[in-house]
């Protein structure tokens, strides 16, 4: 697991330096979703964290802030995990 996708594109492309391939010798998940699937020779396994649905409910509240109307607020976003390329699943467990 890598936290971010462009330090994951780096791992993809050191990986194969290092001797293991992705995905067979070893899996490769990040966070985030930002990046298109065709950025990276193997597309990148990720788990949408949501960051545009995060940043419309910001901007909502910043505009109810200014308008001095805002309360106290509580969201919940669903991630997603976006199975590419990078990850398989484990055989035989």
């Amino acid at each position: 697991y890598v936290s971010d996708e462009v330090m994951a594109c780096g791992v993809l492309k050191k990986l194969p330096e290092a001797g293991y391939k992705v995905p067979e010798k070893i899996s490769l998940v990040s966070c985030g979703n930002f990046l298109s699937p065709y950025a990276t020779a193997v597309s990148l396994t990720t788990l949408d964290i949501k960051m545009e649905q995060m940043v419309q409910k910001a901007l909502l509240l910043l505009e109810e802030i200014r308008q001095g109307r805002a309360g106290q607020k509580r969201f919940m976003f669903k991630p997603e995990l976006i199975v590419r390329e990078s990850a398989t699943s484990v055989k035989g467990r």
